[in-house]
């Protein structure tokens, strides 16, 4: 039974319409958990939540104002922690108690107990009790006896502690395996420690650690894995094995020095996984056209995609498929991920003289048949790319564009020719991965259609066959598992005439049979999917192609738990705080952000709805060279460029016609001129 069982009665009564959503929960223990399924069940905030509950007569205290340090009165934290209780109140007779039951009278008599005072119970939301839990008991100077508590289960530091650690390091890789997940991340967290987990593509929260024991753990793998426990400057890399359940994974470790301290981050990769085609869960039509590309024996096929897109796993199944004993197969890689029998696969390693070109201009002496790089990323590797095709190779490779259709201009940006690409490219595949729905929670859509699923419904004239719940089985998360997306181009007689005549890229007739969004429309009436996780992945672009006249409506409807992850936005780059500060302040329209500063170029890698980029150049401080480097950086994006020049300036002007912009703004900026370019760039 959860701790937050009561909740659902009470809030049934103050949202009615929700009672029987509410009824139904089969809500996880965890407290932390249990309170998001509540707040998505619901589709509010949890601060609304708190709202509505105080407004049933149910006491609340906001622990973000108010708590009371474990030094004034202390609470045993072995008794904080098991009843995941702090003080937030003190009078002069009587104490309250944060806690998530606040109606449990045990609790109440047993801090009263521990104490020594009167007490009485008031309501916060789990999530800020686990925060001031890990604020006031992880500044300790030693780990001496105390307890440590992981996912509720106290550990007493025995007089081995590197056992311990070595222990407490394998229940956080044992519960990442048990959710499934690729990555986990230890990092600061209010004075301690937090876990999470990217479990399906998205992050979720694990628990808490002491200071001094996330500390240690990093410590631990870090020693593990070879790497300088006293380098706190520069980061590192390293990769070590682990066994859980009998099965063999490699870990691969990233450490990251940071302002307030170093984090890690370990990627689980399963040694024993097998690749297939037949297990990706790509479409029929998409998985037969891939197949019969891939057995040619000479061409260019290259996928593209964001980062965690897919874009690997597809290759090494493709690879598998054709990985016969006539073929010799190779590879160059960043860094290797999975040992693949019978490929020979060569990592790169740029700090040692082994670039993507230089391993891939050796690879073509070795008389190879199918070579895969894992990267076209400069000038060097797509101009051996393009030699390794016209010498009879059949070359795979991954590319970063948007979509299919943008590969040419990017290759092009490259330095390569649009006669080479009509000669040599056979196919691009571009990919995203979307959570495949729950098979045991999911519920079939009726007539009772949320605010996006009837947007869906009037645009293709059809349901969407099931909504996402959430259970024990999927972590309460509704999805469980994911599929891929694709798009396939394959440039038609009339693209490679186009493509010689150097007219390609100033045609719009090049169109694609089947869209990612049109395929992502077929996922969801199949009950692959639902229409909430096609938006959060694909965001404007799924809906322009179902209805362009609904598409702000449909990411207006989209719940906040999508969007808080990832908000349609505009890249801001060049400026200072000043200028940042006013962009963002003429771009007022609710689903825009202005990203910039650090948040940048990582966002813009992984972030699908980041719809354009806005470049603020000082004219004064060598403005052409500025503009042809991240030129030569963020090309690959694909993404429409807004300028903004700090003053008229002709030799930056006429830098801006020759490579074809046509308008830019000067500043002071004219509201009404950026306010158009904007919109124009997200097209909402």
């Amino acid at each position: 039974m959860s701790a937050l069982d009561w909740m659902l009665v009470t809030l049934g009564k103050a949202v009615p319409e929700k009672a029987e959503a509410l009824k139904s929960l089969e809500l996880p223990d965890d407290q932390v958990q249990a309170w998001s399924v509540i707040c998505r069940t619901l589709a509010r905030p949890g601060s609304e939540l708190v709202e509505l509950l105080e407004s049933s007569g149910v006491p609340v205290v906001d622990l973000n104002e108010q708590v009371i340090s474990t030094k004034d009165i202390p609470l045993p934290e072995s008794t904080a922690r098991r009843l995941h209780a702090v003080l937030a109140e003190i009078g002069e007779h009587q104490v309250v108690a944060a806690v998530s039951n606040p109606f449990d009278q045990t609790i109440k008599q047993e801090i009263a107990f521990s104490i020594g005072r009167k007490t009485e119970l008031a309501f916060a939301p789990p999530e800020q009790i686990a925060n001031v839990l890990n604020l006031h008991y992880s500044a300790f100077d030693s780990l001496g006896t105390r307890h440590l508590w992981i996912d509720n289960e106290d550990l007493e530091v025995s007089a081995d502690t590197d056992q311990l650690i070595s222990q407490i390091a394998k229940m956080i890789l044992n519960e990442a395996v048990k959710m499934r997940a690729s990555d986990v991340h230890i990092q600061n967290f209010l004075g301690g420690g937090l876990i999470r987990y990217r479990v399906d593509g998205l992050m979720v929260r694990g628990s808490s650690l002491p200071k001094k024991v996330k500390d240690a753990v990093l410590r631990y793998v870090m020693t593990q894995s070879g790497l300088d426990t006293s380098n706190h400057t520069t980061p590192q890399d390293g990769r070590l094995s682990a066994s859980v359940d009998d099965q063999l994974y490699d870990l691969r470790v990233s450490v990251l020095p940071s302002r307030d301290d170093s984090r890690l981050v370990l990627r689980l990769l399963d040694k024993n996984r097998k690749f297939s085609s037949d297990s990706l869960g790509f479409p029929l039509r998409e998985q037969r056209q891939l197949e019969l590309l891939s057995r040619q024996n000479q061409g260019l096929i290259l996928f593209t995609g964001p980062t965690g897109a897919g874009k690997t796993t597809s290759l090494y199944s493709l690879l598998a498929g054709i990985n016969t004993p006539e073929r010799n197969i190779m590879t160059a890689e960043d860094p290797v991920e999975y040992s693949l029998p019978g490929i020979s696969q060569i990592e790169v390693d740029t700090a040692h003289g082994r670039s993507f070109d230089t391993v891939l201009r050796s690879m073509l002496r070795q008389d190879p048949d199918v070579i895969l790089v894992g990267e076209v990323r400069d000038e060097p590797t797509a101009s051996m790319v393009m030699r390794a095709v016209m010498t009879g190779h059949l070359v795979f490779s991954t590319l970063h564009t948007i979509d299919a259709l943008g590969t040419v201009q990017r290759l092009v940006d490259l330095g390569v020719t649009q006669g080479q690409i009509a000669d040599s490219l056979t196919a691009v595949v571009a990919q995203r991965m979307v959570r495949r729905v729950c098979p045991v929670c999911a519920v079939r859509v009726e007539d009772d259609l949320t605010p996006i699923e009837t947007l869906f419904a009037n645009a293709v004239q059809e349901k969407p066959t099931f909504r996402a719940v959430g259970c024990n089985a999927c972590n309460h998360t509704g999805y469980k598992g994911r599929i891929p997306l694709v798009e396939v181009y394959t440039p038609s007689d009339e693209d490679r005439r186009l493509l010689r005549t150097e007219n390609y890229l100033r045609s719009a007739d090049v169109e694609l049979e089947r869209s990612l969004a049109t395929v992502a429309w077929h996922e969801i009436t199949s009950g692959l999917t639902t229409v909430d996780e096609v938006t959060r992945v694909l965001g404007a672009s799924f809906w322009k192609v179902i209805d362009p006249t609904v598409t702000s409506d449909a990411l207006g409807s989209v719940s906040d738990n999508v969007f808080q992850r990832k908000q349609p936005g505009l890249m801001l780059f060049g400026a200072d705080d000043e200028v940042s500060s006013r962009i963002g302040s003429l771009i007022d329209r609710p689903l825009i952000r202005v990203y910039s500063g650090e948040e940048g170029a990582e966002i813009l890698r992984r972030d699908a709805l980041v719809f354009g980029l806005i470049v603020y150049v000082d004219v004064a401080r060598d403005p052409v060279n500025y503009l042809k480097q991240l030129r030569t950086h963020m090309s690959w994006c694909g993404l429409p460029v807004i300028m903004v020049l700090s003053a008229h300036n002709t030799e930056v002007e006429d830098y801006l016609r020759w490579r074809g912009y046509a308008e830019w703004c000067i500043w002071p900026i004219d509201e009404e001129q950026f306010r158009r370019l904007c919109v124009a760039a997200v097209d909402l």
